[in-house]
C-alpha cells in the first residue's frame, strides 16, 4: 500500500475509534433506516449512539440525492448527513461532471474528525489524482474542490482530465488547472497551469503563455500576472 494512502487509512482509523464505531450487522430483510430503505444482504455499521455509520449496498441505490455504487461502502455522519460515497452512474453537480466511480466527500462543518479525514483525502487527492475523479463538498453539497476524470469546460475555463478545481461558497471557481492554453478575460495563459479567480469571476492571478505587453508592463512567457480586483494589475512576479 502506497505511504500516501496508508496515512489516510491511519487517519479514517483514529477517527473510526475516536467516535466509538460498533460491530457490523448484515441485514435479512428489506429494513428502514433513518428514512433509507435497505435490501437484504446489506451490511450495516452503527455509532454507539445507535445512529447509521456505514453501509455497504447489494446494489446501485439513490441514497440523499446521491446515485450510490453497489459494493461500495457508504458512510454518514452521526447527525445522519450523508460523508463519503462512490458514484454508481455520471452524474452532473454544479456545473462537473463526474464520472462512474467518481469518490465523493462530503465535511461536515463543526466535526473535528471529519475535518481530518477531509484535509488528509484531499492532500492525496491533490498529490495523485485517481482515474475515475473525486469531488468533496460542504455540507449540504456545495463543492470545495472536483477532479473530473474528463476534459472539460468549467464555467467558461477549459480543465483537463485529472484537473483540480477548487470553489467557493458561492459556486464560483476559486482556483482551476487549464486543460490549455487558452485567453481568460484576455490574458494569454499556460496549458497545465494555475489560475486564480475573485468571487466576483474576476481573475487574480495566471501564468502567461508569451511575451505580452499589460498596463506598461512587459511580461515574458512563464511571467506570473496578478490583477487587484478592479482589473487593474497588481504586481509584477520575475
Amino acid at each position: 500500500m502506497p505511504v500516501k494512502s496508508l496515512s489516510v487509512g491511519i487517519v479514517i482509523m483514529l477517527v473510526i475509534v475516536f467516535l466509538g464505531v460498533v460491530d457490523a450487522e448484515i441485514l435479512d430483510n428489506y429494513t428502514t433506516i433513518q428514512g433509507i430503505t435497505f435490501s437484504p444482504g446489506t451490511e450495516t455499521g452503527f455509532y454507539k449512539s445507535g445512529k447509521l455509520y456505514r453501509v455497504i449496498l447489494q446494489q446501485d441505490q439513490e441514497i440523499c440525492g446521491i446515485p450510490c455504487a453497489g459494493g461500495f461502502p457508504v458512510y454518514f455522519y452521526e447527525s445522519g448527513n450523508l460523508g463519503r460515497a462512490v458514484l454508481s452512474q455520471d452524474k452532473e453537480i454544479q456545473g462537473v461532471r463526474f464520472d462512474q466511480g467518481s469518490y465523493l466527500f462530503f465535511y461536515e462543518p463543526g466535526n473535528s474528525g471529519a475535518e481530518a479525514a477531509a484535509k488528509a483525502r484531499d492532500k492525496e487527492i491533490q498529490d495523485s489524482v485517481g482515474a475515475e475523479g473525486y469531488a468533496s463538498f460542504r455540507q449540504p453539497g456545495t463543492l470545495r474542490i472536483a477532479v473530473p476524470a474528463q476534459r472539460q469546460e468549467i464555467q467558461g475555463v477549459l480543465c483537463p482530465a485529472g484537473g483540480a478545481i477548487s470553489f467557493y461558497e458561492s459556486g464560483r471557481i476559486k482556483q482551476i488547472t487549464l486543460g490549455q492554453d487558452q485567453e481568460i478575460q484576455g490574458i494569454p495563459c499556460i496549458e497545465n497551469s494555475v489560475a486564480s479567480f475573485y468571487e466576483s469571476g474576476k481573475l487574480k492571478s495566471a501564468l502567461i503563455n508569451s511575451q505580452r505587453e499589460i498596463e506598461g508592463r512587459l511580461y515574458s512567457k512563464g511571467d506570473t500576472v496578478r490583477f487587484n480586483e478592479d482589473g487593474m494589475v497588481a504586481e509584477k512576479s520575475e
